[in-house]
């Protein structure tokens, strides 16, 4: 199994692992942007997809516009979340499941790209630098026709 998040430089490294561990069929299913701020609290950890079980599988690309420093509020992610153990977990035992684990900051340089399962728990911490962070965001699924998880927003696919 791929360790999440999994950071690379490589343009190659990237689109192997989501043919890989998506499908070699795999569509865009989502293409935004994450601003914070300056000033930006912390957003509360969160998962952007749920842990449905037979629901295909997603995979984020949070891609470094800008180097992305400790005051800039990076992302904050708890490797191993994304399995369905660890959702089982959360379910029976509330928020310590996730306090008990060890959680990392993903310090990225311009153009790094950090492939992240959608169903991994995450959140972005305080801009405290005087400037913006921003990555570009896009998440890839399975063929067009096969089951998405609940919860990402889909913006590229219509509606219906």
């Amino acid at each position: 199994s791929l360790m999440m998040p999994f950071i690379c430089s490589c343009p190659a490294c990237y689109c192997n692992t989501i043919l890989t561990h998506v499908d070699r069929a795999a569509q865009a299913v989502e293409l935004s942007s994450i601003v914070s701020e300056t000033g930006a609290r912390s957003q509360p950890a969160h998962c952007d997809t749920e842990a449905e079980q037979g629901d295909g599988r997603l995979l984020t690309a949070f891609v470094a516009l800008d180097d992305v420093v400790a005051s800039m509020g990076p992302t904050l992610v708890w490797p191993g979340t994304h399995l369905t153990s660890f959702h089982q977990e959360l379910a029976a035992r509330g928020p310590a499941a996730l306090h008990a684990r060890c959680g990392y900051r993903l310090d990225l340089r311009k153009g790094d790209v950090a492939l992240l399962d959608s169903r991994l728990w995450h959140c972005g911490g305080p801009n405290t630098s005087g400037r913006q962070r921003c990555l570009l965001v896009a998440s890839f699924g399975p063929p067009a026709g096969s089951p998405l998880p609940s919860g990402s927003t889909y913006s590229p696919l219509p509606s219906g």
